[in-house]
C-alpha cells in the first residue's frame, strides 16, 4: 500500500511538517531555488496555489520525464533543473496554466531538529517536560501530527486505554500513536482495541497470504495427527484447509481461475471493501473467514495438546482482517482515497501483492470507483524480478501502464515485454496509452507517514 496514502497522506499534504503545523506569520521558513517543475495535471489531483509539498523523485522515464511522488500523489513532471531518482522534494505549488501544474523547487535553510525543539514546543504550551510528554511529543512529530495542546492531549487520553503491558507486548510507542491517529483523522471509533489491531499492523504488516498458507498447512497437521479429536472438530479440521485454499492465488490459475476469483470478491468484502458482490462475485455463497475460524475455535475449545501454534495463526489472520475492515472504513477529509487489499499468494514461491483502487465520496459520502475515470496501484513480490510497483490509470478506454523496479537490469528485461503487453490491451477492446517502465527505488507504503526524528529538520517549533 506507501499506504502512508490511504487518505491522501496524513502528513505529505498538510502543508508543512512544522511541530506546530504552519509557520508563524512573518517568518520566512523556505527559500525558493531557480527551476520550476511542469507536472501533467491528472484527473483526481487538486492542490492549492501556495501550499508546500514535501516528496521525493519516484523514477526516471524514458522521454526524460520524472515521477514525482507526493503522500499518495504520483505526478509526472519535466524538469529543467537536474533531478536524481530518490531525492527529497520540497515544492511550492504555483498555480495550473494551460493544463499543468507548475511547481517551485523550494530550499530549506534550517538544521536538524533536535530534542531541545521539541522541550522549547512544550514549554511554549505551558506543558510539564516529563518523560511521557516528550516522548509522545516526538512521535507526534515524527507522524507530522501538529503540536498542539488539543492533539497532545487526546492522543494520551486515547492511548491511556491501553492496558500497561501492551508496549511490554511487542506494540512500540510509534505504532500506537500512529494508530491512533490514524483512527482519530478517519472518524473512526478510538478505542482500546482499534488501536491495538492498527497498531500490531503498522508494526509488522502482515500479509493474508502468509498467514492462509501457514494455517492452512498447521490444520492438514492436526488433521494427520487426531489425537482422540471428536468426529465433529475432525470434520471441520479437513474441510477449513480446503477453504482456506480456494482464497490463495495461483498464477496463470488454470481450472480453478473462476474460483479463485469468486474467492477474491468474497475477501474484498470481508476487508471492508464495497464491491456490490451481488453484481459482481457470483459466489454460491458468502463464505466469512471470521466466522469460520470462531467456528473452528469452539470446536477446539479445552483441547490444549498441540493447538498453541494453530491457535496463534487463528489469531493472527483474524487481527489482520479486522485491520483490513478498520482501513477500508476511513472516512478521509479529501474528496477521494483508496480501498486497499492484500492478494493472497502463495507464500512458498515468495510472492505477494498488495492492492489501492482509488474511490471517491460523493456528496452523500458513499463511495464510487469510476470504471471510466479509475486508477489502480499494485505492489507486487515476485520470486524471480523482486519487488515491482505497477500504476494503472484508465481514463474511458484508454489505459496507461507504468512498472516499476529498483533494478535497472530488471527494468530494461520488462521493457522487452511493454509492446506485447499493449497488444494485449489492444486486443482486450483497451486503447494503449502509456506504456512504460521505470526506474524507482522502492520505499515501503505505511498506513501513515513516519520520518525518523533525526531525519527532520527545524520548521517552527510555535504552536
Amino acid at each position: 500500500m506507501q499506504l502512508f496514502g490511504l487518505q491522501g497522506g496524513l502528513s505529505g499534504l498538510q502543508g508543512s511538517p512544522a511541530l506546530g503545523g504552519a509557520p508563524s506569520q512573518g517568518a520566512s521558513v523556505l527559500a525558493p531555488s531557480p527551476g520550476t517543475l511542469l507536472a501533467r495535471a491528472d484527473s483526481g489531483v487538486h492542490f492549492r496555489p501556495g501550499q508546500v509539498l514535501f516528496g521525493s523523485v519516484a523514477g526516471r522515464q524514458k522521454d526524460g520525464t520524472f515521477l514525482l511522488r507526493f503522500g499518495p500523489q504520483t505526478l509526472t513532471a519535466s524538469s529543467r533543473v537536474p533531478l536524481d531518482v530518490g531525492q527529497p522534494l520540497q515544492v511550492q505549488v504555483q498555480g495550473l496554466q494551460q493544463g499543468q501544474l507548475r511547481l517551485a523547487l523550494m530550499k530549506s535553510l534550517f538544521a536538524p531538529m533536535s530534542g531541545q525543539d521539541v522541550g522549547q514546543a512544550l514549554s511554549g504550551l505551558k506543558l510539564p517536560l516529563t518523560e511521557a510528554n516528550v516522548g509522545l511529543a516526538t512521535s507526534m512529530v515524527e507522524h507530522g501530527i501538529p503540536l498542539t495542546r488539543e492533539n497532545l492531549a487526546s492522543l494520551k487520553s486515547a492511548l491511556a486505554q491501553l492496558p500497561p503491558e501492551t508496549s511490554a507486548a511487542g506494540l512500540p510507542q510509534p505504532a500506537r500513536v500512529g494508530a491512533a491517529w490514524f483512527l482519530q483523522s478517519s472518524q473512526l471509533p478510538v478505542t482500546a482495541q482499534n488501536i491495538a489491531t492498527l497498531g500490531h499492523f503498522i508494526a509488522a504488516n502482515p500479509q493474508l497470504g502468509q498467514q492462509l498458507f501457514l494455517l492452512q498447512g498447521e490444520l492438514r497437521r492436526l488433521v494427520e495427527n487426531p489425537h482422540r479429536r471428536a468426529g465433529r472438530t475432525l470434520e471441520m479440521l479437513s474441510e477449513v484447509p480446503g477453504l482456506l485454499g480456494e482464497f490463495l492465488l495461483e498464477p496463470g490459475g488454470g481450472k480453478r481461475s473462476g474460483k479463485a476469483g469468486r474467492r477474491l470478491f468474497d475477501l474484498a468484502r470481508q476487508a471492508g471493501i464495497e464491491t456490490h458482490v451481488a453484481l459482481q462475485s457470483g459466489s454460491d455463497q458468502d463464505w466469512d473467514l471470521l466466522r469460520v475460524m470462531r467456528d473452528l475455535r469452539a470446536a477446539l475449545a479445552g483441547q490444549d495438546v498441540g493447538l498453541e501454534g494453530v491457535l496463534g495463526l487463528m489469531a493472527g489472520l483474524e487481527e489482520n482482517l479486522r485491520a483490513l475492515q478498520l482501513i477500508n472504513q476511513a472516512r478521509p477529509d479529501a474528496g477521494l482515497a483508496f480501498y486497499y487489499l492484500q492478494v493472497p499468494l502463495r507464500l512458498d514461491r515468495g510472492e505477494s501483492a498488495e492492492v489501492w483502487i482509488r474511490y471517491r465520496v460523493a456528496d452523500d459520502g458513499s463511495r464510487l470507483v469510476d470504471p471510466e475515470d479509475l486508477r489502480v496501484e499494485f505492489l507486487i513480490s515476485t520470486e524471480n524480478l523482486g519487488r515491482l510497483i505497477c500504476t494503472l490509470e484508465v481514463a474511458r478506454r484508454l489505459v496507461h501502464v507504468d512498472l516499476g523496479s529498483d533494478s535497472e537490469e530488471i527494468r530494461l528485461f520488462i521493457e522487452r515485454y511493454l509492446e506485447p503487453l499493449a497488444e494485449r490491451l489492444a486486443e482486450s477492446g483497451w486503447n494503449p496509452g502509456r506504456i512504460g517502465a521505470t526506474l524507482r527505488p522502492f520505499t515501503d507504503r505505511p498506513l501513515v507517514d513516519r520520518r525518523d526524528f533525526e531525519s527532520l529538520e527545524t520548521v517552527n517549533v510555535q504552536a
